[in-house]
């Protein structure tokens, strides 16, 4: 949950009920998305390097540091608290840059790549019902009381989960090890682009993100500063989103196995 409260509003309704404005708060939750660019391949390659597992590890330490700093935010001024906002979302993207780039790695040799697209459909959705169903709980609990004591015992919470999300994490075997102690990381970085279909790929997910990227974030700012909803209308709105990749996520994950990736992820553009 922590990492898609920055999705679903309830992060947005947090640092506007801290009194920062909508354009710090826009720039703020763009910050992972900037962060996981830089981050992605380096991480990748010291997860390579040193191991996945411990590079995930390590990133999710960071998440569990970053969303205390921004629980702790809430306890200052919107002058002093911005600060830690940001020293907790850099954190964060820090850390979930560090626990992405290896995540694939680390289950590519134990799914079947006949099952791949159903397996990870199946995973989506069924952490996108958890999503929602606590996104319809904080709903409710943001109507009764949208206090700043609120969302710090919210984010509290659910913070404290991610010590169970490291303990699950390093259950996950660990099969394939590649060595890359005798390779640069510059050299490996420059021979990326040659990967068959990578460049177009990453054209794809250049105009997707493009077209799509920021409109959670700058509906949630419409719903609140235009439309004036209140934060837990915000939050239900956010659980739309999560409706949909659900739907998504089932449909496309069976869809790849019978047809392919490729047709896919690129027929509808």
């Amino acid at each position: 949950m922590p990492q898609l409260f920055f999705k679903n509003g309830f992060l947005l309704a947090y640092l506007l009920t801290l009194g920062l404005t909508s354009s710090d708060v826009l720039i703020l939750l763009s910050l992972p998305s900037v962060l996981l660019f830089f981050l992605s391949i380096p991480f990748a390659y010291y997860a390579d390097h040193y191991g996945k597992k411990k590079i995930g590890a390590l990133g999710i330490l960071f998440t569990i540091f970053g969303f205390f700093s921004i629980i702790y935010a809430g306890f200052h001024d919107p002058r002093i608290a911005i600060k830690f906002i940001v020293v907790g979302i850099v954190l964060f993207s820090i850390g979930i840059s560090a626990l992405l780039s290896g995540w694939f790695a680390l289950l590519s040799p134990l799914i079947r790549e006949e099952v791949r697209g159903s397996f990870f459909g199946n995973l989506r959705v069924s952490w996108q019902i958890y999503a929602i169903v606590c996104s319809v709980i904080l709903t409710y609990i943001l109507k009764k009381n949208a206090s700043i004591g609120t969302y710090q015992l919210i984010l509290a919470f659910f913070t404290s989960l991610l010590f169970l999300q490291m303990f699950l994490y390093l259950k996950i075997p660990e099969i394939e090890t590649d060595d890359t102690r005798e390779k640069s990381f510059l050299k490996i970085a420059i021979g990326i682009p040659e990967v068959p279909g990578y460049l177009p790929f990453c054209a794809y997910g250049f105009l997707l993100m493009l077209a799509t990227g920021a409109w959670p974030v700058t509906l949630g700012l419409l719903e609140k500063n235009v439309l004036h909803f209140t934060d837990d209308t915000i939050v239900h709105m956010g659980t739309m989103l999560f409706l949909g990749a659900m739907v998504g996520f089932y449909a496309g994950g069976k869809m790849v196995d019978r047809i392919g990736a490729n047709i896919v992820i690129f027929q509808p553009i």
